[in-house]
Order: C-alpha cells, then structure tokens, then sequence
C-alpha cells in the first residue's frame, strides 16, 4: 500500500490529493512510495486528523459526509495523542511565558 492510499483509507471523507501531498512534504513522506508505519508516518496522520477536525461537511446529490462536534473534538484528542507521543504538542496551546496556558 502506497503512503497516499493508506492516509486516504483512515476516513471516508474525500481527502484532495494536494492535501496528502503537502502533509506528506511537511513530514518528509513521499504519497507514492510504500507505507512504513514510523515516525512520519504517524505525525502525518495526526495531521490529517486535524485537518479533518476542520474540514466542511459535504453534500452531493443523496450522499452526505458530516461529522458531528464530538466526533472533530474526537479527532482533535486523537490528533493531540500523537502530537504529545513524539513530543510535537501540535500547538494545541496557546499564551505566554509566565501566564497560564489555555488548550485550544
């Protein structure tokens, strides 16, 4: 399986292939290139979860792609998990030196 398809297949919604493309570039991933579930592998996913948290639902004649406030709060935790497990924070905090930081 091929980088791009195995982020593709964490979630039905369509995902632009530019999307995969530049996650794949800011993590040092080739989209063409066999899978090796690493490092990079799974900040890019963490991203895609994120970028997912934000996506618009979609419409297109009878078929529906939504997702709910707990699910993008879910795929924000899920996101923020892999952050914190290789050290990223995913800039989930926000203030400044001396104040007490509020969680996005």
């Amino acid at each position: 399986m091929k980088v791009g398809e195995a982020i593709q297949a964490l979630t039905n919604y369509p995902i632009p292939g530019g999307t995969i493309d530049l996650v794949c570039a800011k993590r040092g991933l080739v989209s063409t290139a066999e899978v090796s579930f690493n490092r990079s592998f799974n900040l890019a996913k963490a991203d895609i979860y994120l970028w997912l948290s934000k996506a618009p639902n979609i419409r297109e004649q009878e078929v529906t792609i939504s997702f709910t406030e707990a699910e993008r709060n879910a795929l924000k935790r899920d996101a923020n998990s892999i952050y914190d497990e290789y050290g990223e924070g995913g800039g989930g905090k926000v203030g400044y030196v001396g104040e007490n930081f509020n969680s996005i």
